[in-house]
């Protein structure tokens, strides 16, 4: 379902989603998504009821992957 839904999500892109080992791709396997997913570290953060998240990272390919990765399945990461 994952990678079904980030496909779906890839082929109106303009840009391929750039993974782990600098690899591109408009059609990601559920592995190589989650292997992008698992280097990324998370912080929770709780206001007023509402729990922010942000990745944690210095690589801009990661952050804008992992984004439009959460995009896709209709996720926001703030």
């Amino acid at each position: 379902m994952l990678d079904w839904r980030v496909r779906e999500n890839l082929k109106g892109a303009s840009e391929p989603l750039i993974l782990p080992g600098k690899r591109k791709s408009y059609k990601p396997t559920g592995e190589m998504l989650l292997a992008l997913l698992q280097s990324i570290q998370l912080t929770l953060q709780t206001r007023k009821g509402a729990t922010l998240r942000t990745p944690v990272t210095s690589d801009k390919r990661k952050y804008e992957a992992c984004r439009r990765i959460s995009g896709a399945l209709d996720d926001d990461l703030s």
